[in-house]
C-alpha cells in the first residue's frame, strides 16, 4: 500500500516507520515544519518531502492526518479527495466525522489510534500495542490488516465509545506522568535531587506496572491502604496538610478510589476502610486548621 502523511510529529515519524519496516511504501511528507519533514523522509526509501499538504493528498490512495487532533477536521477541509482514496487519522478521541469532508468527496474514511506513546520514533514503536480502529466495513479490514501488519493488536471501536476510551488511556498515559511530577517534589523538599527522585519514583512505578502485567491491578496492589493501615494513612494526610497542601487533594481523591480497589482485593476490612473514609473526608479541615495555627 502507498501511504502519504500530513502531519511528521511523533505519531506521524512513529507509524510512516512502522508501516515502511513491515513493506508499505510511505511516498510522501507534508508539515508545516518544513525541518521535520524532511528529518522523516530522510529515513524513509523513496519518500518525498511535500510542498502542500494538497501535494501528500495527491501522492498514495492512503492519507495520514498525523497533525494535532484539533487541526484534523480542518485540514481534512482543506483537501480536494478522490473517490476511493482512503483518509485516515490518528486522533483518539475523534470519531471518523472529523473526516467528513473527504467522506462527501467520495473517500473511505477511518481512524487508526495506536494504545501507546509514540515517542519512541522507532520501526518497532507499535510491536504488540492494541490500535483501536474505527472504519465502515469495506475499510475496517484493511486497517486491521495494517496493524497486524506491524505487529499490533487490533481491536474495534464504535464512535460513540471513543471520547471514554481516549479519557482512559490520558489517565493511564499522562496523568500518571502528572502524579510522578508531584511525587518527585515530594522527594525533593525532603532532600533528593530532581533528577534523582524522578528516576527513583520511575523504577517504582515500573514495577507496580510490572505487577499489573503479571496478575491485574487489585492483585497488584501494595502499599498501607491495601493493607489496612489506618496510621500510616492519617499521617500522610498530616503531613501533606502541614507541608504540601496543595498536592493533599490528589491525594485524597486517589486514595478514595485506592480503598475501593483494596476492598475489591479482598484485604481492607469495612472498619479500616471507614476509618481511612472518614479522616480524608476532613482532611482540607485539617489543612485550615494547621495553617490558621502558624
Amino acid at each position: 500500500m502507498e501511504i502519504s502523511f500530513i502531519g511528521a510529529g511523533n505519531a506521524g515519524t512513529a507509524l510512516a516507520l512502522a508501516f515502511a519496516g513491515a513493506g508499505h511504501s510511505v511516498v510522501a511528507v507534508y508539515d508545516s515544519d518544513a525541518e521535520a519533514a524532511r528529518l522523516l523522509a530522510s529515513r524513509l526509501a523513496g519518500c518525498r518531502v511535500c510542498s502542500t499538504a494538497q501535494e501528500a493528498c495527491d501522492a498514495a490512495e492512503a492519507v495520514f492526518i498525523t497533525t494535532c487532533d484539533d487541526a484534523i477536521c480542518v485540514v481534512a477541509g482543506e483537501l480536494n479527495w478522490r473517490r476511493g482514496q482512503s483518509a485516515l487519522h490518528c486522533g483518539g478521541a475523534l470519531t471518523v466525522r472529523a473526516l467528513d469532508p473527504a467522506a462527501e468527496a467520495g473517500a473511505r474514511v477511518g481512524s487508526f489510534h495506536p494504545l501507546r506513546s509514540l515517542r519512541d520514533a522507532a520501526a518497532a514503536a507499535l510491536e504488540g500495542c492494541r490500535v483501536a480502529v474505527e472504519a465502515g466495513p469495506e475499510l475496517m479490514p484493511v486497517l486491521e490488516a495494517l496493524a497486524r501488519d506491524v505487529r499490533a493488536r487490533p481491536v474495534r471501536i464504535r464512535s460513540g465509545d471513543k471520547v471514554l476510551y481516549h479519557a482512559a488511556a490520558s489517565i493511564a498515559g499522562n496523568f500518571i506522568i502528572s502524579l510522578l511530577d508531584v511525587a518527585a517534589g515530594l522527594l525533593q523538599a525532603v532532600g533528593f535531587e530532581r533528577g534523582e527522585a524522578q528516576k527513583a519514583l520511575a523504577e517504582l512505578a515500573a514495577g507496580a506496572v510490572r505487577n499489573i502485567e503479571r496478575s491485574d491491578t487489585a492483585g497488584a496492589l501494595t502499599g498501607p491502604i491495601a493493607r489496612g493501615d489506618v496510621g500510616t494513612v492519617a499521617a500522610h494526610i498530616e503531613a501533606l496538610a502541614r507541608e504540601a497542601p496543595q498536592a493533599l487533594e490528589l491525594y485524597k481523591q486517589c486514595a478514595l478510589f485506592t480503598i475501593a480497589l483494596a476492598r475489591r482485593k479482598g484485604t481492607l476490612g469495612d472498619e479500616p476502610a471507614a476509618e481511612m473514609t472518614r479522616l480524608l473526608a476532613g482532611a482540607g479541615e485539617q489543612a485550615d486548621e494547621i495553617h490558621a495555627q502558624e
